[in-house]
């Protein structure tokens, strides 16, 4: 729902020319946008909701809409073409005309990718052309060389969130806490007018429970340990900056420029080094994954490594290999693992009495399982939400419980949680007053 939102912005930004069509492609969870290939007659803009985990036998469909801008920002016709393979065979195509309704049906494809094993995946890219010929985008931008992909399994058993009570919360310790102001132990704000104010964008803890944080309003990042400001490194920082330890004493921040998404080192004395590139026009969370950097960036939505040289993948990198999958729904989530040789294990469907909202995260506990936090509402008898955190081994929950949502300014989505380098679980919570760093015991949950 959020990242909707956020994308559909980005359009709107296209279509008024305030977004630069330098921009490229990449990705994260539900939804994503598209690679705007601008040219002097106009530009064009891809949006897609990967099925990410489908199920044999169900009806596999993705909505995919194509903006298209014509000279002076008029709309302007389209076709969208869909190329499909599973395994050695040939890419299939399909076209259509674009327009909001627009849903491929991706059933055939998907039943094909189980006709000699139980699991499977579909290659997938998108294309899309405005009706003179001159403005086109791809999705992803290496076409056939690296395509999109998502997975289907034979078997994904269903089990219920065991969710706690709307209210029935646990506090967690604080162990870090700013208020709002201009200064070494202070956090930059920028105050909304109609909508919430603009915060810290993003956090990450170290094996050693140092808070690497990203102030854009202050323009720096900030280490602190035991409360205290270690060290800060001064950075031009663009909204939705993302920041992950790199488990060295360093760390690699990615954030938006005018000219797309740009990816730094910090050394562990606070150096920074010089910026690159990364294709895309948005990040929604970066992680350092077997002493590389990974990022979570739209319109692919998919993590593509910061150092270049890797396909993108659907899934979280794991360190032994292959990928941690994951998508939501209105009222449920999916969460799977696809091996290092394309096999999918320990999927799993978990449905909720409660509206589901977006996954805030989904990482590796470190041994056989993984942390999953999921944003649950309802709007009756009352108004209510609140995160959902889940020990996850195998097919089993082992253990749930509930956390807040405390956000007084923006943060985005997946930013809000870390499953820090010592292994426990850690909530950036704003308030009226300031920030506050929150960590929650989880080896009582193990």
């Amino acid at each position: 729902m959020l990242r909707w939102r956020a994308l559909g912005g980005l359009a709107a930004a296209a279509l008024l020319g305030l977004v630069s069509p330098a921009l490229g492609v990449d990705a994260g969870n539900r939804a994503a946008v598209g690679h705007l290939a601008a040219r002097e007659t106009g530009s064009l803009a891809i949006y897609y909701a990967s099925p990410v985990l489908a199920r044999a036998g169900e009806r596999v469909l993705m909505p995919v809409q194509v903006v298209c801008a014509g000279s002076g920002g008029r709309a302007c016709a389209a076709t969208v073409t869909l190329e499909t393979r599973v395994g050695a065979e040939p890419w299939r195509s399909t076209s259509a005309t674009a327009s909001p309704a627009l849903t491929f049906d991706l059933s055939a494809p998907a039943a094909r990718a189980l006709a000699s094993a139980a699991s499977g995946s579909v290659q997938f890219v998108i294309r899309a052309v405005d009706a003179s010929g001159k403005a086109t985008a791809t999705l992803p931008p290496s076409g056939e060389a690296a395509p999109l992909s998502f997975s289907v399994a034979t078997r994904i058993p269903v089990r219920r969130i065991p969710t706690s009570p709307f209210g029935k919360v646990r506090s967690g310790v604080t162990v870090l806490s700013l208020p709002w102001g201009s200064g070494s132990m202070r956090a930059g704000l920028s105050p909304g007018r109609e909508s919430a104010g603009v915060g810290p964008d993003s956090f990450d803890v170290d094996r050693q429970g140092r808070i690497y944080l990203l102030d854009s309003e202050q323009g720096r990042m900030a280490i602190f340990a035991a409360g205290r400001l270690v060290r800060t490194t001064a950075l031009q920082l663009g909204t939705d900056a993302q920041v992950a330890a790199d488990g060295n004493g360093g760390a690699r921040v990615v954030t938006r420029s005018a000219d797309g998404l740009l990816a730094r080192r910090i050394g562990r004395s606070g150096e920074a080094g010089a910026a690159s590139g990364v294709p895309g026009a948005m990040v929604d969370a970066v992680r350092t994954v077997g002493g590389r950097s990974y990022g979570l960036v739209l319109p692919l939505d998919a993590w593509v490594g910061l150092d270049g040289g890797s396909a993108p993948l659907a899934g979280l990198p794991l360190a032994a290999g292959g990928e941690l999958l994951r998508v939501s729904r209105d009222d449920g989530i999916r969460l799977a693992t696809s091996t290092p040789d394309g096999r999918v294990v320990d999927a799993i469907e978990l449905r909720a009495a409660a509206r589901v909202g977006e996954i805030a995260l989904a990482e590796p506990d470190g041994r056989d399982g993984s942390w999953v936090v999921v944003h649950l509402w309802r709007e009756r008898p009352m108004a209510a939400d609140q995160y959902e955190v889940l020990h996850i081994v195998g097919t089993r929950v082992l253990a749930s419980f509930a956390v807040a949502d405390r956000a007084f300014t923006d943060t985005p989505p997946l930013s809000r949680f870390r499953i820090g380098g010592d292994g426990e679980l850690y909530q950036l919570v704003s308030t009226a007053a300031g920030i506050r760093i929150v960590r929650f015991d989880l080896k009582e949950e193990r």
